[in-house]
């Protein structure tokens, strides 16, 4: 039997912003990796991108957010960046699920999320996604 954890509301876990890494991902209509929540529940605080290689054509950036309930299955986009031609310069943090209290999209147990850029098949793409993890939730170490 797994062992977990489940921490309290003033515990660093809830309190701190982790980052998840988006690795490069290059070509047109290219996806990055996609991240996956397991056992825990975390708020998608925002996402920033950076250019490794510079586009020969504007392109532009948007985040999947993919909700996935018994057999019904929730996708919402959200628009990151748009990047010119020949940048190089990293994109503005954007941040995601203003609207919801506290701020962030909620992802849950199977829920994941991947970034999308559009046609520019030059442009190389990083980045960073801010999480927190939803306090009550149970993490298995």
């Amino acid at each position: 039997m797994a062992l977990t954890k489940n921490y309290a509301y003033d515990n660093p876990n809830y309190t701190a912003i982790d980052t998840k890494d988006i690795p490069e991902f290059t070509g047109a209509a290219a996806t990055s990796q996609k991240f996956t929540t397991f056992t825990s529940s975390i708020l998608l605080k925002s996402v920033l991108l950076r250019p490794t290689t510079a586009g020969t054509s504007a392109d532009v950036s948007s985040l999947i957010a993919v909700n996935v309930s018994g057999t019904t299955t929730t996708t919402t986009t959200v628009a990151l960046s748009t990047f010119g031609s020949g940048v190089t310069t990293p994109g503005s943090a954007v941040a995601v699920g203003g609207t919801n209290s506290p701020a962030g999209l909620t992802f849950n147990a199977a829920d994941y999320f991947y970034v999308v850029k559009g046609t520019d098949a030059t442009l190389k793409l990083m980045g960073q996604a801010e999480v927190q993890y939803v306090p009550g939730t149970y993490f298995s170490p």
